[in-house]
């Protein structure tokens, strides 16, 4: 039986909201995107876009932080720019999110 890391920061309590905001809310633009712009299964462009398994569940669920290498991989892989998701997500969160408190 394996057991998560729990000191990794996946699964770390959240110290700023704002970020527990912003992977749900990335998770859910690239969902929407997938499901307009693709009939593919998750575990199918996982499988064809060389990207580890349940990758793009755990974005679409807010389960992990998105490195940007991958969020690039899952745009190719249902034909978009990556740019169109962080447009997007920006968006979404309006102009005055932040991550970082001031």
């Amino acid at each position: 039986m394996y057991f998560y890391n729990m000191s990794y920061p996946a699964y770390m309590q959240h110290k700023n909201n704002n970020s527990l905001i912003l992977r749900k809310t990335l998770g859910e633009v690239y969902k929407n995107f997938r499901e307009t712009v693709t009939d593919k299964t998750r575990s199918k462009l996982e499988d064809e876009f060389e990207l580890a398994k349940y990758t793009i569940n755990r974005v679409e669920t807010a389960k992990f932080d998105c490195k940007i290498i991958t969020l690039w991989k899952m745009a190719e892989a249902i034909g978009i720019k990556p740019s169109q998701i962080i447009k997007t997500v920006e968006e979404k969160l309006g102009e005055d999110f932040k991550l970082i408190d001031e």
